[in-house]
């Protein structure tokens, strides 16, 4: 990868660090791609912006993160200031924001809406959980990452509130995502330092109710019911312009902060030192503090699913009204978190989390349900009382009937799942959920063939809705076997608490499963509690383990601990032991990030790309996939930590498996195009770009990369027979599309390069 001619000059000489290109802007500073030399990995360099500096706390970001881990939350690794300026070294996520996809028109369905709602709850709910509570105070569409993977990931935590003093504080605000209490306080300290002369927060109007459209009929869904009065959303507005912040200067001229202009973007506001023009500079100058709590946080993560709903901002809908299809249980949710007092809204992210854990509670079928059981159970009392003999009797051989249908189903179910026969198994799932639906057979086969088909999130959300509203309140092994397909589930998505907590559960109900208790050690090893893993992994040897799994959770173990050697020896040992291809992927994969967290050399490098080749041979073509892409990585960071070619070669060859295979995806073209390019293969790098056109037509990053291939194209030429004709056609086209796919977050600093190119070939009379 070059490097940006426009980076600062302080930051190229860094000897930790190799600068890439600056990758944007977020609410507190430019944001550059660099490679960790020591760590062996790409990370991000966040510096604070200038015209804020002095007034936010340059290591706030740090201190919050430095010491939390957690699969939605962003990696501190370091923090340094050069020349008066603070930057800070954090993972680089991959991936797009929220903000990003919905500016491009994307729509989510309810589910995956559910899902990052979900897992947003949970990050928050770990920050809010800490010994000092950590309140986020900037949640909104915009700090919300999507990885590859489709996780969200939470960032931009300078303005962010830790308690004191029984409060917490920030100095910002967003307009549509924050709650209204954030905006009213800095409201009222606008009102002290102009001396009295602010508007009120609000402009009075009443609460506006959320709705939603089942059957061309529009109800109105109560949020709760408190005292026979029914609360309903208020929908918060404001005047839909950014606020223009006026700072004090010592030579009686106003100055005019602006932060930004996007109306999605962070206020930040001013300190003490602060006061807006015409405001009286003898009096005492007020602090700016605007005091927020867990519930603050709880707006805004309302107001962001909000706008996944419905696909505008809260403060700029025209009707509070829910897209048709909308669940009741999820307008319910919304209506609660959205409430303007604070004590009407759920008191934390934990709460909320529960309750998208248990929507389905809040569904009219669900309630109705639940009011047609109660009357069955009434009437076979009234039965019973009459004691009619030929009744029972009766129900003796129906019974005996419906168990051996029962089986015959389960037993089709079972055949079906091997075959993957979906139509057949539906079928036969339908027939014994109506024969019993109140046992666990038929629930469990559907589970089993989820997590076969690698279906992880649609498991958890039917085990979670469906299997343990059913059947949670039997304690049998059964369950146990159900809440283990469920902690694996969340095992391979990544969600590593969740999956510790099921696997715990299922030990609950069945302690006399080794495998509970191994898959458990491995996920609080992931976690970091070696301790509470060590002694997982000696129940599960009491009860008798092959020695692949002991060797597997053994080198788990030891990486959590970071000893890396023991780590590398136990997986190869694993390798060696096990017949089982998944353990064995598993255990290339984790030798393979041994490796990475070992000494960065290059033996050791080539001698896992090494190991990685020996995988492919070894392993069934289902799992290439996942040891190529691993493959890149490697090559891709070693190629920048030590530029030998070799490594370069190694992933273009690696990369073109994936094309072969039918798994090229834009991502492996655009390495394949930069790689070429790097290397000087101008014809391969121009034969990539002809895919990803036909591929991606209206994707304005192709036309960008043409149009970057052409300058060095022509740069190859004579001078007298250099032609910059295409390279001004895919440029135009390039900005064209930017502007209509990136018209609010213009954010790409390669098109900020490409017009410079452009200007550049205009003055030296290139282009007429």
């Amino acid at each position: 990868m070059k490097t940006n001619t426009n980076i600062p000059q302080n930051l190229l000489e860094l000897d930790a660090y190799q600068i890439y290109d600056s990758i944007g802007a977020g609410g507190g500073g430019t944001i550059f791609l660099a490679f960790h030399k020591r760590l062996q990995k790409q990370v991000v360099i966040k510096k604070i912006h200038e015209q804020i500096s002095d007034k936010v706390d340059q290591r706030t970001e740090v201190d919050i993160l430095k010491n939390l881990h957690h699969p939605y939350l962003p990696q501190v690794f370091d923090y340094f200031v050069v020349d008066g300026v603070g930057y800070t070294v954090m993972d680089f996520i991959q991936g797009e924001s929220l903000g990003q996809k919905l500016k491009q028109g994307m729509r989510f369905k309810e589910a995956r809406i559910l899902k990052y709602s979900r897992q947003l709850c949970e990050a928050v709910d770990y920050l809010h959980s800490q010994a000092v509570p950590i309140i986020h105070g900037d949640i909104k569409p915009d700090n919300i990452m999507i990885t590859p993977e489709d996780n969200i990931c939470l960032i931009d935590f300078n303005i962010s509130g830790v308690f004191k003093d029984g409060k917490a504080v920030t100095n910002g605000f967003s307009k549509g995502y924050s709650a209204p209490e954030q905006y009213e306080e800095y409201q009222r300290w606008l009102t002290l330092v102009r001396g009295g002369q602010a508007g009120a927060a609000h402009d009075g109007k009443k609460n506006v109710p959320i709705k939603y459209t089942d059957d061309d009929k529009t109800e109105v869904l109560d949020a709760y019911e408190d005292d026979d009065k029914t609360e309903v959303l208020d929908a918060y507005a404001d005047d839909d312009k950014t606020e223009v912040l006026e700072a004090y200067a010592d030579d009686d001229k106003t100055e005019v902060l602006e932060a930004y202009t996007d109306d999605d973007k962070t206020e930040v506001l001013q300190t003490e030192s602060s006061v807006p023009s015409g405001a009286n500079t003898n009096a005492a100058k007020p602090k700016l503090e605007i005091t927020i709590d867990k519930r603050s946080d709880v707006y805004s993560i309302g107001a962001t699913m909000f706008h996944l709903c419905c696909g505008a901002r809260i403060d700029k809908c025209d009707k509070a009204v829910l897209k048709a299809g909308t669940s009741e249980g999820l307008v319910y949710i919304l209506n609660r978190a959205l409430q303007n007092e604070p004590s009407k809204r759920y008191k934390s992210a934990g709460e909320m989390l529960q309750a998208l854990q248990s929507i389905h509670k809040q569904d009219k079928r669900y309630r109705r349900m639940i009011a047609v059981q109660n009357m069955v159970r009434i009437l076979l009392v009234l039965l019973a009382i009459g004691g009619v003999f030929m009744i029972n009797i009766g129900r003796m051989v129906l019974e005996e009937e419906r168990e051996s249908c029962y089986a015959a189903y389960i037993t089709d179910m079972d055949a079906a799942r091997v075959e993957n026969n979906a139509d057949a198994f539906q079928t036969q799932y339908e027939e014994a959920l109506a024969l019993f639906p109140e046992r666990l057979d038929a629930y469990y086969q559907k589970t089993l063939y989820l997590y076969e088909q690698k279906k992880y999130e649609e498991a958890i959300t039917y085990i979670e809705n469906d299997v343990l509203s059913v059947a949670g309140a039997y304690e049998t092994k059964e369950i146990a076997d159900v809440y283990y397909i469920l902690g694996n589930s969340y095992f391979e998505l990544g969600y590593y608490t969740e999956a510790e907590n099921a696997l715990a559960t299922a030990i609950k109900y069945n302690g006399e499963n080794a495998a509970f208790y191994v898959d458990r050690a491995i996920s609080l090893a992931r976690l970091g509690k070696t301790s509470e893993a060590d002694a997982s992994l000696q129940s599960a040897e009491a009860l008798g383990i092959e020695d692949d799994m002991l060797y597997l959770v053994q080198g788990e173990i030891d990486l959590a601990l970071d000893h890396k050697e023991n780590a590398i020896t136990n997986f190869k040992a694993c390798i060696a032991a096990t017949d089982d291809d998944y353990v064995k992927l598993r255990s290339y994969i984790m030798l393979s990030n041994a490796y990475q967290k070992g000494e960065s050399t290059q033996t050791n490098v080539d001698e896992n790309l090494a190991f990685l080749d020996t995988a492919l041979q070894e392993l069934p073509m289902d799992y290439h996939l996942l040891l190529l892409e691993e493959q890149v990585k490697i090559c891709i960071a070693a190629s920048a930590a030590y530029e030998d070619v070799k490594y370069e070669d190694k992933a273009i060859e690696v990369l073109n498996k994936v094309v072969n295979m039918g798994w090229g995806t834009f991502t492996t073209y655009n390495n394949l195009v930069i790689l070429y390019q790097k290397k000087g293969d101008l014809e391969n790098a121009l034969s990539c770009l002809q895919k990803m056109s036909a591929d991606y037509p209206d994707n304005y990053n192709v036309a960008k990369r043409f149009a970057f291939l052409e300058i060095e194209i022509q740069g190859e030429k004579e001078e007298t027979d250099r032609d910059y004709s295409t390279f001004l056609s895919y440029y135009e086209q390039a900005k064209t599309l930017y502007e209509e796919q990136a018209v609010e977050n213009k954010t790409d600093a390669e098109m900020q390069l490409l017009d410079n190119a452009y200007q550049q070939l205009i003055d030296g009379n290139w282009i007429k």
